[in-house]
């Protein structure tokens, strides 16, 4: 079988709601079932400093517990989600979000 006939390589993998398939968003860990990335969540969360009412009203296809699991993530891999930021705009280290007192307001 010639290298143009053989099947795509598609990786999948899955961690929670976090989902991260080589052949959507580039491969960036994104809320499974759709295209809303970790990067983006953490980029409303920083625009809305911090609260997650407004991000649910701007993507009312997630949940908190959607918002809460990439949170989760982006603590668990901040170089990754940094790396994903600084593909599409150079981020200085002291730019980045502080989620360490994530305290949804009501």
């Amino acid at each position: 079988m010639s290298a143009s006939k053989l099947p795509s390589q598609r990786t999948v993998k899955q961690v929670g709601q976090i989902v991260k398939a080589t052949d959507i968003c580039g491969g960036e860990p994104r809320i499974a079932g759709t295209r809303i990335t970790v990067r983006d969540i953490v980029e409303f969360l920083e625009v809305y400093q911090g609260t997650i009412y407004e991000v649910l009203q701007d993507l009312p296809d997630l949940t908190e517990e959607d918002i809460r699991a990439a949170v989760d993530y982006y603590h668990t891999h901040p170089d990754e989600i940094t790396y994903y930021r600084q593909l599409d705009r150079e981020v200085p280290d002291t730019d980045l979000p502080n989620f360490s007192e994530y305290t949804p307001k009501r």
